[in-house]
């Protein structure tokens, strides 16, 4: 069962762990990196600042 469910979220998100809207902010992006630690995180809209990454720390 384990493979099965593996195949089927590389299927359903590309290898996405899960799919959200971006956010509008720095603060909302740090956030959803906390709140998601250690999952790949896609957008719907991949138009994220970069910036944003250093001002996690």
């Amino acid at each position: 069962m384990k493979k099965l469910s593996k195949r089927e979220l590389k299927s359903i998100g590309g290898g996405c762990g899960v799919i959200i809207n971006p956010p509008t902010n720095c603060d909302e992006y740090c956030d959803i990196q906390r709140k998601y630690s250690g999952v790949e995180i896609c957008y719907n809209n991949p138009q994220i600042p970069l910036s944003c990454e250093t001002s996690c720390q």
